[in-house]
């Protein structure tokens, strides 16, 4: 329970006053389930009483500046009193004991702040043989420590981090040891080739890396070798696509005829060729099926546009043989000739 005091009156937290008097100068009260001295005062002493306030306001002693500054305040408050004023300050001896324990735990402190300023040097976690040794050596530290200087690290909060940070590098390497499956996934993946067992490989290592959290993934070193191969592979991919539809393209070709189907069949197949790189073009295995085609369709288009006559019909125009000399009248044998630019059987 909470006290308040009053110049002539103690009341508990709810208000309810529960010791008055003016004839009794003090009243001295010890709390046996609490360490903690409460002093009803009625005097006219002023300057005694609020000394006996400020030694009640120690507390429980703790090596802490909040309870080093309450002590310093009582000592000063106290030896600022006349003789006559000190003797009626009741609780003195509270002070005094006070400052001997805040004194002796020093030592205990001393040793413990070591130790605490060893986890606080832990600083963030990382996976590193540097931040593993500043654990190890924090905990060691830690549990060479008597119980009561335990109980310092405790209440400054330290042993929680030293804790957390065992716990986090822990789970930081059951997260490594999980990633470097999926980083020799990645290396098996090797020279990126149009494949399909490159293309599992490839399949294989972004699954297992899919999986992964996002604390996995961080250890994940050599993703940007998978996402280079998965690029390499698109590109191969696009580019054996090309070679595919031109040899398609080719083979749709069929029997070379005279024929606009055939002409625009040829052409479709040569534009496909022609939009290809040159090692492209090495890997159409039927290039020469283009080839022969454009030479027959060329001979083709050539016998259809020959005009056969008679040997006996006059065509009027100049005649040549295909030696190139000029004859002086129509052909009467048959053969090849050219009259008028163009090529003519005669029968």
């Amino acid at each position: 329970m909470d006290w308040v005091t009053t110049d002539f009156s103690v009341m508990n937290q709810n208000g309810k006053m529960v010791s008055y008097s003016s004839t009794v100068e003090y009243y001295y009260f010890t709390m046996p389930s609490q360490s903690v001295n409460v002093i009803i005062v009625c005097g006219d002493d002023l300057k005694s009483r609020q000394v006996m306030m400020k030694i009640c306001k120690i507390g429980a002693v703790s090596h802490t500046d909040e309870c080093r500054l309450s002590i310093e305040q009582a000592r000063t408050a106290y030896d600022a009193l006349t003789e006559e004023q000190k003797g009626k300050v009741v609780n003195y001896d509270t002070l005094v004991s006070a400052e001997k324990t805040y004194e002796e735990l020093g030592p205990v402190y001393d040793v413990a702040r070591v130790v605490i300023d060893k986890i606080l040097a832990i600083g963030d976690v990382s996976l590193t043989d540097e931040c593993r040794s500043k654990i190890v050596e924090a905990r060691e530290a830690y549990e060479d420590l008597t119980e009561e200087q335990k109980e310092y690290v405790v209440k400054y909060y330290a042993y929680v981090t030293l804790l957390n940070a065992e716990e986090t590098y822990e789970q930081m390497l059951a997260d490594s040891e999980i990633a470097k499956v999926v980083v020799a996934k990645i290396e098996a993946i090797g020279d990126v080739e149009y494949t399909e067992e490159c293309k599992s490989r490839i399949d294989e290592a972004r699954e297992a890396y899919e999986v992964l959290t996002q604390n996995q993934r961080k250890f994940v070193s050599n993703l940007h070798v998978l996402t280079t191969a998965e690029s390499v592979y698109a590109e191969l991919k696009a580019a054996m696509e090309a070679v595919e539809n031109a040899i398609a393209k080719i083979d749709a070709i069929g029997v070379v005829e005279c024929t606009e189907e055939t002409r625009m069949a040829i052409e479709s197949a040569k534009n496909a060729v022609e939009s290809l790189s040159e090692e492209q073009i090495s890997l159409v295995s039927n290039l020469y099926v283009l080839e022969d085609a454009i030479v027959k369709y060329e001979e083709l288009a050539r016998l259809a546009s020959v005009s056969v006559v008679k040997a006996d019909v006059g065509v009027r125009g100049v005649w040549y043989g295909l030696d190139g000399r000029r004859l002086v009248c129509v052909p009467t044998c048959s053969g090849l000739y050219v009259c008028n630019g163009k090529l003519v059987v005669v029968k």
